[in-house]
């Protein structure tokens, strides 16, 4: 089997595991909406500090009856003045992006490390990221290694790939090869892309950890399933370089494992890709 058909062999398996069989034949789903947002407003003015939370959510990305950022905001500070961490985060994004707020970096940054410091890990995460990206004097390396320490133990994906990324480098941190493949390879099995290319490119240089081309070849395969999809395999697709050092039945190994991969990992839904 060539690449291109194991590629569309692993998309067909793929989509056959995680589509619902509802999705696309949802009822009504504007008349769903409406529902669900009568039944959380009911809730949240009943008091009820979560209903308040995803009420505003559901404003803010579009998911109640109605996208609302004035609505967003006004249940997400309700839920937030709670003490409910996700309506901090939430308006932790609104002010930092300017989404239906003037945008106030400082005032999304507090949000952020108020649910930071309660231990929600998207907040910890997207807080160690602005920290690690931003320009100064906002850039702390310090503090982002801190926070994306904090979120990358409770298993968020986004900051183990970004700690991994600064134990590659070694800013905010000594330098460990070691430390960034572990972290690689953590947000590497929850699906975060990027990672994955990074795991692929460790085990192909045995940087951090033994050289396996057999590996190698599996996340470079498993990478490639969005990248490729629907498209012929290039000669800069990096498992044609390996193949040159391979032989036969470790080429087969290495799509057995990829394929046996999609198969355990797509039998729950996957995680969301995020930068």
């Amino acid at each position: 089997m060539n690449l291109r058909v194991k590629i569309g062999f692993f998309m067909l398996v793929l989509l056959s595991v995680i589509l619902p069989t509802n999705t696309l034949a949802a009822d009504d789903p504007v008349a769903e909406r409406k529902a669900l947002t009568q039944s959380l407003q009911a809730r949240a003015q009943a008091g009820e500090v979560a209903a308040m939370a995803e009420l505003g959510l559901g404003y803010l990305f579009g998911n109640a009856a109605k996208q609302d950022p004035l609505l967003a905001q006004r249940w997400l500070n309700a839920a937030a003045a709670k003490g409910d961490p996700s309506a901090e985060t939430a308006l932790g994004y609104m002010n930092f992006e300017g989404v239906g707020v003037a945008k106030n970096e400082d005032e999304g940054i507090r949000w952020y490390r108020k649910a930071a410091q309660r231990g929600y890990p998207s907040a910890q995460s997207q807080l160690g990221f602005i920290y690690k990206n931003s320009a100064p004097p906002k850039r702390n390396m310090k503090e982002a290694a801190k926070w994306l320490t904090e979120a990358a133990k409770q298993g968020d994906a986004h900051a183990q790939a970004n700690l991994a990324l600064m134990y590659e480098s070694g800013e905010g941190v000594k330098r460990n090869d070691a430390e960034a493949f572990k972290w690689f390879e953590k947000a590497s099995l929850q699906h975060h892309l990027a990672a994955q290319k990074k795991l692929a490119a460790y085990y192909e240089a045995g940087r951090g950890t033994p050289r396996d081309l057999v590996k190698s070849y599996m996340w470079y395969g498993i990478s490639g399933v969005w990248a490729n999809q629907g498209e012929e395999v290039s000669e800069d697709d990096p498992r044609m370089k390996l193949m040159k050092s391979m032989t036969e039945a470790e080429i087969e190994e290495g799509e057995r494992l990829a394929a046996d991969w999609w198969m355990d990992h797509f039998r729950e839904q996957p995680a969301t890709e995020t930068p």
